[in-house]
């Protein structure tokens, strides 16, 4: 029984979840600004000024360097990503997180009635 409400816990979990994510938009606006500043022209210019360093004389430094440069980079993308709604009444909301919150909920109850009887 306990697994029953398992599995019923998980595909409600994986419903909601879906209905969650097919109503979210995520939009990109670019680079992530910083006090107005787009940090994408300094992120380039330090990726260039690092592979010529590379390239020139490569060595620990400009290795560390490149790698910070291009994890900066992408780091500056995720940051310039904006995740907004779409438009949903109440029942849409609700008809969004009722699965989620009682498949959560089964998956939990699954879990503490099993450690339970281990006691």
């Amino acid at each position: 029984m306990k697994n029953k409400e398992k599995i019923i816990g998980i595909v409600l979990t994986l419903i909601g979840l879906f209905m969650l994510f097919k109503a979210t938009r995520v939009h990109s606006f670019g680079f992530f600004r910083f006090y107005g500043i787009s940090t994408s022209g300094i992120i380039l210019v330090l990726m260039i000024i690092s592979g010529i360093f590379l390239v020139a004389k490569p060595s620990k430094l400009s290795k560390i360097f490149m790698i910070a440069s291009v994890c900066m980079l992408v780091l500056s993308l995720i940051l310039g990503t904006n995740i907004s709604f779409y438009y949903a009444s109440l029942l849409d909301i609700i008809l969004i997180l009722v699965p989620l919150v009682a498949g959560l909920g089964l998956i939990i109850k699954s879990y503490i009635t099993k450690n339970k009887w281990k006691y």
